[in-house]
Order: C-alpha cells, then structure tokens, then sequence
C-alpha cells in the first residue's frame, strides 16, 4: 500500500469506525467532528495546512503504516526563524485551531518574549508569548478556532530553540480574560513542567511576565464600563469619608 491508498482508506472510515480510531487523542467532539470533515473533504484548507493535517490524520488513524514509511519535512515547514514537524502541526491545528505558521506570521513581536522554562535536562525549551493581528479583511486562521476570534489576539507557544531556530511543540490562542488565560497557561505546561510545585509557581511566573509585556486583563463580562465608573465613584466617596 503507498500513502494514497492509504488515504483512501481513511477516508473509507465510516464515522464509527473513525471515531474507535481517534480515540486515543482525546479530542472533543467538535474537534473530531471537524477532522472527520477534513477528511471527506468538506473543508477547503491550503496546501501547507493540508499536508499537515493529512499526515496527522495518518499518523493516529494508520499508526502501523505511517511508521513503516520514511518522513520528511516539506518547504513550509522550515524557516529562517521557525521549524516544526508536520504532524504536530496538523495536531496543533486540529486541536488548539491554530498552525505554527500562523502564529508567527500574524506576529509583530514573535520571538521578543520567551521565558526559559525550568528543566535540569532540557534548557533549550522555552515559552514564547506574542500577539496575533488578524485586523486586516484578508487575514484568518485557516480552520475554525473553537472559540471566538478577534482582530487582536494573544498566543502562548512552548518551543525549543536549537540552532537559532524556534522548534514548536504546541501553541495556543489567549483569552484577554485573566481566568480563561491562567487556564491556558496552565494546560500548556502540565505535559512540560512535571514537577506540580515548580508548575505553580512557573504559572505565577509567566502570568507576571505576559500582564507586564503583552497582555492586560480584561474586565469580567459582568462588569460594563458604566459599572466601572459607579464602582470608582463609590469606593473614591468612602475613601473620603473620615473614620468613625
């Protein structure tokens, strides 16, 4: 069997059959939903993204036929700043809704704030906070994100860098929300930082370093501007209060 017949027999998969398959990824439903869609092509992506998610489609569905042949990279992904490997991508994209490419080309500051992350045996992987600036009409993320996207976004990508390259293994969008972040922040380096005490407190670390550079929180949904201003009139009318 070569890669095409093999691909067609992923896309011969009845949804079952796929999803006894993708199990062990662990994807939510509208993220397995969205790569069942890929794979009958009902999601129209460009080249580089395509070949991403295909060889991560194969890699998790055909395991023991990805494994026996060879694997290289292609021209997309390998950059003067950046390199990745194709099915991380592919899995990157289907499961956080963002590609490496992506969260540096729509980046005025990729690359400018890293945090080394804390590993006695691998002190070349580190955090990379940037932003995301999809205000132009033209630019957007090649496959849905699962959550909302605005014109200015943040991501958080945990990368090694080796040989004056960024080398990703994953990268996430942030909330403006300091809670939703903290989370995010959070998942990104439970599989990184394994020690639970020196993960807390490199959390703390972080959050400190993105709210200083990048980021502002956000103010609760419940909370209006005009809510704001009354808050500020009534906290400034008891500061100046005298004390019983």
């Amino acid at each position: 069997m070569d890669i095409s017949g093999a691909w067609r027999a992923i896309k011969n998969l009845s949804k079952k059959e796929f999803e006894e398959k993708i199990n062990s990824e662990s994807l939510p439903k509208n993220r397995k939903d969205l790569l069942f869609k890929f794979i009958q092509g009902e999601i129209q992506v460009s080249y580089n993204c395509k070949l991403d998610v295909e060889e991560y489609a194969l890699k998790y569905l055909m395991p023991y036929f990805y494994n026996s042949i060879p694997h290289e990279g292609h021209p997309y992904s390998s950059g003067e700043l950046y390199e990745y490997d194709p099915p991380k991508n592919g899995q990157n994209i289907i499961r956080h809704g963002i590609g490496f490419d992506e969260v540096v080309s729509y980046s005025r500051k990729f690359g400018t704030l890293l945090v080394p992350i804390p590993d006695k045996i691998d002190r070349e992987r580190c955090v990379i906070f940037s932003d995301l600036d999809l205000r132009r009409e033209e630019d957007q993320l090649e496959i849905m994100h699962p959550s909302k996207i605005r014109d200015m976004n943040y991501t958080i990508s945990i990368a090694s860098l080796r040989n004056g390259k960024f080398r990703f293994i994953s990268a996430r969008l942030l909330s403006s929300k300091k809670k939703k972040y903290v989370e995010t922040i959070a998942q990104a380096l439970r599989e990184v930082v394994h020690d639970e005490r020196a993960r807390r407190d490199f959390i703390d670390r972080c959050v400190e370093i993105l709210e200083k550079n990048l980021i502002q929180p956000a103010l609760p949904d419940a909370l209006t501007s005009g809510e704001v201003s009354a808050q500020a009139r009534h906290d400034h009318r008891n500061h100046l209060q005298p004390n019983p």
